[in-house]
Formats: structure tokens, sequence, C-alpha cells
């Protein structure tokens, strides 16, 4: 898939078929078999990168990719409460867009991967103590907060008593 925004941009070509060649080498197991894969442009400006530190040697990587035209990997993106598509895998494609397009994002079209949850899954944002990020659950399932440095590592629930032997 080759995506324009106008005639005098230069195209950037996806390779379609490695979204699910990452969902199933490299997403979460609990995606496998929960998820859909639909491919399609969305605009730049509704794509929501993650908040994690980038590998600018890696964005250099590409960068350098996009400008000799060399196919990449789609974003895989799932939609959010706020009609926006947070990004899974590809933030470091997504910083080399921004360079590489930085005079032609306004009408910027890209070619993303969205992770659609069959039924009765959602992605659920979830928030960490110095990030959040968004993660596949049941509909019924409320996130759980991430355990504070003053919580007990176990839960008292999963302990086992060995002291009394059973009969």
């Amino acid at each position: 898939m080759s995506i324009s925004a106008h005639s005098r941009l230069p195209l950037f070509r996806v390779a379609d078929r490695s979204a699910e060649r990452w969902l199933w080498n490299h997403a979460p197991c609990s995606w496998i078999g929960n998820v859909e894969i639909d491919l399609k442009p969305v605009s730049f400006w509704s794509l929501e990168p993650a908040c994690s530190l980038k590998h600018w040697d890696v964005v250099a990587l590409w960068t350098r990719q996009m400008a000799c035209r060399r196919q990449i990997p789609p974003f895989i993106v799932s939609l959010t409460d706020h009609d926006t598509y947070f990004i899974h895998d590809g933030n470091h494609r997504y910083e080399a867009l921004r360079i590489c397009y930085r005079n032609h994002l306004l009408g910027l079209q890209v070619p993303v991967a969205i992770v659609k949850p069959k039924p009765p899954y959602r992605f659920a944002l979830r928030q960490f103590s110095s990030y959040s990020t968004y993660q596949l659950s049941r509909k019924t399932d409320n996130p759980q907060p991430a355990p504070s440095s003053s919580s007990s590592m176990y839960n008292p629930v999963c302990l086992l008593d060995v002291t009394s032997p059973s009969k």
C-alpha cells in the first residue's frame, strides 16, 4: 500500500502482511485469537504515540528507510475513547515519519493496522507509576491499578497453608 497526502508528496510504502506477522510474533499472547486487524489510512494528527523513550539511532534507521522509499511495517494501533489511535508498535517509525514529512503533515494520511478487539474484549487505559498504556481486557474486568511500592507483593488469597497437612 502506498499513501500520499497530495500528488506532490513523495510516497512511502507499507508492507501490508507485516501486521499479521507482528501479531503472531511480537504481540502480547492475550491478543492471539482475541483481536482482528483492519488496514486503513488515517490522518497523521489522529495518531497518539506512546510516551516512551526514543532510541534516536533507531529513528535514524527508519528515517533512512523512508527516504529511500523502502517498505515499512504499518503502525499497530487501537482506537481510544477520545477517537485517536494509540500506537502499540511503531513509535520510532512515527518519529521518522514526522521528520521526513515535516512540511506535509497537515494532510498526510498514514496507513495503519487497526487492532480491533473481539467481544467481550476491549482496550482499557492502564496507568502505571511513570506511564500509561492500553491493555486488552475483558469488558467485565476492572483494570487493576499498578501495585505501589508500599503494598505487599503477595495476594494473601493465593497463599497456601503448608503447615497443616491435609488427611
